[in-house]
């Protein structure tokens, strides 16, 4: 059985301190699952 797991983020920093390890070390438990990540608006973003 295919496993999707979704990974919700909102900044540049969050990719960078903990989407991509945490990305690298699910596809080597998991080489079948499908991994998705969501980039949402950042609320603290001034929005110009």
């Amino acid at each position: 059985m295919q496993a999707d797991i979704i990974i919700i983020s909102n900044a540049p920093g969050e990719l960078a301190a903990w989407v991509r390890p945490v990305v690298g070390d699910l596809r080597k438990r998991h080489p079948e699952a499908r991994i998705t990540v969501a980039l949402v608006p950042c609320p603290y973003a001034s929005g110009r």
